[in-house]
């Protein structure tokens, strides 16, 4: 909660910080109504999607480096979300995303 406090105090607030933690992640809710299935579908379409761009060279004309930190970021994002659906379920709430993090640092938020 500290750590909320001090991002929410700052320009990295957002509605995540503000609203998505606190109300159901750090409440152990996890029931926004956003199901973790949809959401690791969106991703792997933009996943996807960016990994033909960037072999065809289409990738957007933010420069070089926005090319390769693209393929790279994306792709763990996707992980990260089959993981939560593998251990949780793809029913499941997205704010459950946390879970696998959570078991892997060995610690509850």
């Amino acid at each position: 909660e500290v750590a909320i406090e001090a991002i929410n105090g700052s320009s990295g607030r957002s509605l995540q910080t503000e609203e998505r933690i606190p109300k159901e992640v750090l409440s152990r809710e996890f029931d926004y109504g956003f199901p973790l299935g949809l959401m690791l579908k969106d991703v792997t379409i933009a996943v996807d999607s960016i990994g033909t761009q960037h072999s065809c060279g289409n990738a957007n004309a933010g420069g070089k480096d926005d090319v390769d930190q693209f393929p790279k970021f994306f792709p763990l994002v996707k992980d990260l979300l089959q993981k939560a659906v593998d251990l949780e379920s793809k029913e499941a709430d997205y704010s459950r995303v946390v879970r696998p993090l959570e078991a892997e640092a060995g610690l509850e938020l």
